[in-house]
């Protein structure tokens, strides 16, 4: 008996939750679609070449001013990239993100042309990347990457 009035306790509390004003995030890394935004289809698996998105959709966060935090951790656990963008909310729902574009290093170029994977050796494996709005972290996203 208790397990039941656990359990309607439960769903009651996340109808609750679901019809509330709370603010809710969700995030997902995505490609691109033909007009350079990210797609809404969440992927876990991108190539050296891609140009990777992190997205956020945030619902009934206040209106006005914030600050998106992003940081991508490649697969040696370093800090590879940062960003701290400022944002405006101006409606219940929003979608804002950050990308990542791997670069090879210097003087790589010359032999993509015998392997596409030149230079970029060091960004093969998993990778995560999180997000903090306000200084709250929110995320974080784990995807792989290979050549």
């Amino acid at each position: 008996m208790a397990f039941l009035l656990l359990l309607v306790n439960s769903l009651l509390h996340n109808k609750a939750w679901a019809d509330s004003t709370e603010p809710r995030s969700q995030s997902y890394l995505a490609l691109s679609n033909q007009h350079g935004a990210p797609t809404t289809e969440a992927q876990t698996s991108f190539d050296c070449t891609d140009k990777i998105f992190v997205v956020a959709e945030l619902t009934h966060f206040k209106r006005g001013k914030h600050q998106l935090s992003v940081r991508w951790v490649d697969p040696a656990d370093q800090v590879r990239e940062t960003t701290d963008y400022p944002f405006f909310v101006q409606q219940d729902k929003t979608r804002i993100w950050a990308w990542l574009s791997l670069s090879r290093g210097a003087g790589a170029g010359i032999l993509q042309w015998l392997d596409p994977a030149a230079g970029l050796e060091e960004f093969v494996g998993p990778w995560r990347v999180t997000l903090a709005v306000d200084g709250k972290r929110l995320h974080e996203n784990e995807f792989e990457v290979d050549c």
